[in-house]
């Protein structure tokens, strides 16, 4: 287990760069553990549509002001979520609770 952390912190790292060093992987843990739902979505191929789909099922489910929406985008080859929200200029904004929606 403690491999496959180190391996996740190492990957996370060169994902996030500067930010990676704030992430600790047991605050993590503790806050995905309250998260009642979880949907992957994930190919080995490229140019699927995944983006796209996670994006518009992120939008549809905010739709009802009941649900709290999140979703965060790995693609280690070029997260594109900000463009297909027209988030594109905006920066990540931290703080000590974690990063604030920029939609």
């Amino acid at each position: 287990m403690r491999d496959m952390e180190r391996k996740f912190k190492r990957d996370i790292e060169d994902i996030l760069g500067t930010f990676a060093k704030n992430v600790n992987l047991v605050v993590v843990r503790e806050r995905l553990a309250s998260v009642k739902n979880k949907v992957l979505v994930l190919s080995g191929k490229g140019g699927l549509g995944k983006s796209t789909v996670s994006a518009m099922l992120g939008l549809t489910l905010a739709l009802d002001d009941s649900k709290e929406v999140g979703f965060l985008d790995i693609d280690i080859c070029g997260p594109s979520q900000p463009r297909v929200l027209g988030t594109a200029e905006e920066k990540v904004h931290s703080s000590g609770v974690g990063w604030s929606p920029v939609l």
